[in-house]
């Protein structure tokens, strides 16, 4: 892994969220990103990169969640229950525990404008 992350990679990553169409490749998006973060802590990354990596770590958290809303529960009988991906199934099947699923849900319930807000909220804290 390279000494720094340079801004070219931080538009890739980004640009890769957001057209991100499934749960795997943003789990595997979020596993890159936990690498870059351990990686990031242990060079003593400049804190500029470490806020990056977590607000990248955090867009992915809500796509999955805005994911995760609109699978849908089991309704109905035993049998259609057995036969119907649901939700706890589908988020079994990602290794995404039912209250990470409802964190990311509740990031991705934000307005736009209000996630971008805490956003700049918390770099301009540091």
């Amino acid at each position: 892994m390279t000494t720094t992350l340079n801004l070219v990679q931080w538009d890739k990553i980004k640009y890769e969220i957001e057209q991100a169409k499934d749960f795997e490749t943003l789990k595997k998006m979020d596993n890159v990103l936990a690498m870059y973060e351990t990686w990031a802590k242990q060079e003593k990354a400049s804190l500029e990169v470490q806020n990056k990596i977590a607000e990248y770590r955090l867009r992915t958290k809500r796509k999955i969640g805005e994911f995760s809303k609109k699978l849908p529960q089991a309704e109905g009988n035993q049998y259609a229950k057995s036969h119907d991906v649901t939700k706890q199934k589908r988020l079994s099947e990602i290794n995404l525990s039912k209250q990470d699923a409802h964190r990311y849900e509740a990031i991705a319930s934000l307005s736009e404008k209000e996630f971008e807000k805490h956003i700049q909220e918390v770099k301009d804290s540091k």
